[in-house]
């Protein structure tokens, strides 16, 4: 996180604030969570996906949470979107506005944001397949 404007510390508590609400309610065998929030030109509210990978696949973190019932992953699931919100704003007050943040956890502790500046002109499926072949395809 070097060479950043954002306040090293905070940032680094909201990525532990999202692990934390979580990672409680993963399967035992996750490998990868891997978050992506959006801001497409057309739209005044961003886009988020959450999937997590096993060593060999990944699915939909939300359907997952949907079709087990596991009690309290979809608040944590809502609860972590507004903290991606308040990354974002914190950022933005920095003059570091950002079109894409993927925030990468590893089950074995270690974490990766990456931001991308480049405009995002719509939120649809092409975009969202291009974002998935660079984080979940390998």
């Amino acid at each position: 996180m070097s060479g950043i404007r954002e306040n090293k510390a905070l940032l680094q508590s909201s990525f532990q604030k999202i692990a934390d609400l979580l990672v409680p309610h993963l399967p035992e065998d996750w490998h990868c969570l891997v978050i992506g929030q959006f801001y497409a030109s057309e739209s005044t509210l961003p886009s988020q996906v959450f999937f997590l990978k096993s060593a060999d696949d990944y699915f939909d973190l939300l359907k997952y949470a949907w079709e087990t019932k596991k009690t309290g992953l979809e608040d944590a699931i809502l609860d972590t979107a507004d903290v991606l919100q308040e990354i974002h704003e914190q950022c933005t007050a920095q003059k570091d506005d950002w079109s894409e943040m993927t925030l990468v956890l590893m089950s074995d502790g270690p974490f990766h944001a990456y931001f991308e500046y480049d405009e995002i002109p719509e939120f649809s499926g092409d975009f969202l397949l291009e974002w998935k072949s660079r984080y979940l395809m390998n």
